[in-house]
């Protein structure tokens, strides 16, 4: 008798154990099976800061006048002394691109404002462009170009526009840099989330940019392109989704 109780006992105690073991083999199942279908999503961020290696700025010489030929006089004139200027100042006469000079009828207005079919003066105006390698001396330049309003030269000088030629050689580099940026963020989280860091389910580039190098902007808002500072910064935006275990 005591026999099988000894047995009955032994076999329960198995059992019990048994219902233990299986409880948390179908808890961690659960619990993976949850994990499986969860994720951490985040963005990385890449930059680097770079010096423009080239420049472009626009130039437009003009005038009114009653007669169309004496306004030529004036514009080539004018164009002229610009032009002297810009290479006495080191600017390369092969870097000067000149267009063709634009000729604007303005009517006279009546008692009422409106024009009418009889021509008041001829506006006349004839633009170069400058592309030029060399950033700083066109920067100088463009700031002191001013002094020829002093000889009675009419002209527009807009802001010169400052690129960098190498760009699309840097993206794969920040791309990476900004990937790898996403996984050491994606494990910071996860080691305090108390999990561990699974595979890489999804990974979207978000925005390119190129930004002044004194901006501290960050956002992902499509890309940007900046053209008026010489210092540059490029950044790279990705986000990626890792899963959990």
């Amino acid at each position: 008798m005591n026999t099988i109780k000894n047995q009955l006992a032994k076999f329960g105690l198995i059992i019990s154990v048994g219902l233990i073991i299986s409880t948390y083999l179908v808890a961690n199942v659960i619990r993976d099976v949850r994990l499986s279908h969860q994720i951490i999503k985040v963005r990385g961020y890449a930059e680097k800061k770079v010096v423009s290696d080239y420049a472009t700025w626009g130039i437009s010489v003009r005038t009114k006048c009653q007669k169309i030929t004496e306004g030529y006089k004036v514009i080539e004139d004018h164009l002229a002394r610009v032009q002297k200027y810009l290479i006495e100042k080191g600017i390369k006469a092969g870097e000067i691109k000149k267009y063709s000079i634009s000729v604007e009828e303005i009517m006279k207005k009546n008692d009422k404002g409106r024009r009418t079919h009889q021509i008041e003066h001829y506006a006349m105006q004839q633009s170069i462009d400058i592309y030029t390698k060399d950033v700083q001396k066109l920067f100088k330049i463009s700031s002191e170009i001013s002094v020829l309003l002093k000889e009675n030269i009419e002209f527009k000088s807009w802001s010169p526009k400052y690129y960098y030629s190498k760009v699309e050689l840097l993206k794969s580099e920040l791309l990476i840099a900004a990937t790898k940026d996403a996984r050491d963020r994606a494990n910071i989280l996860a080691e305090g989330s108390g999990v561990t860091l699974g595979y890489l389910k999804a990974a979207r580039q978000g925005s390119f940019s190129i930004r002044p190098g004194s901006s501290t902007s960050i956002s992902d808002d499509g890309g940007y392109t900046d053209e008026t500072s010489i210092t540059k910064k490029i950044t790279a935006i990705v986000t990626v989704d890792y899963s959990m275990k």
